[in-house]
């Protein structure tokens, strides 16, 4: 029946903080066509484990169950869309007075494999993806808070790229 819309519903970053200090639990993302609807995300070390005070250094920060909140994370047949991960720097280089460089740089990985293990509550762990989508266009199986009411609906979690990771701008010092 052609093409269809996508929701994205959940999705993991790799965050180098290099000498750059964050607030923790300050990571948002926004779709950057209404940056009044925000989620809160979750950041953690490498391990899963989240992180308190301030984030520095390597890091993931987890956004999930955004098709259950309001930010508009659905991507229309044959368009695309902008979202963006915002976080609360509290320092851009915490080393400046011994010479350090900071770094600061988020990406995306671990989305372009059809093997690996589906994303979760515990999106973190070792070989999980770290994107989840579903096909809007299928059954409406979902309810108002996200929750999936038809099992037969088919999430998604890899995306079909060339590319095995996509990364943003990197801001040095």
């Amino acid at each position: 029946n052609g093409d269809n819309d996508v929701v994205l519903s959940g999705i993991v970053f790799n965050v180098n903080a290099t000498n750059v200090s964050v607030a923790a639990n300050s990571f948002k993302l926004y779709n950057k066509a209404d940056q009044t609807k925000k989620v809160t995300c979750d950041d953690m070390d490498l391990t899963g484990t989240s992180i308190t005070g301030v984030a520095s250094g390597t890091m993931l920060v987890q956004c999930i169950g955004l098709a259950a909140n309001a930010m508009d994370t659905e991507v229309d047949e044959g368009t695309d869309s902008t979202f963006v991960l915002e976080a609360d720097i509290t320092n851009p280089n915490n080393q400046a007075a011994n010479g350090g460089v900071s770094v600061l740089q988020v990406s995306l990985s671990n989305f372009d494999d059809i093997g690996r293990t589906p994303f979760g509550s515990q999106g973190v762990a070792a070989n999980r993806s770290h994107i989840q989508w579903f096909d809007s266009d299928q059954d409406s199986g979902y309810a108002s808070n996200g929750s999936n009411t038809n099992e037969s609906d088919a999430i998604f979690n890899w995306i079909e790229y060339p590319e095995t990771s996509v990364k943003s701008t990197s801001y040095n010092s």
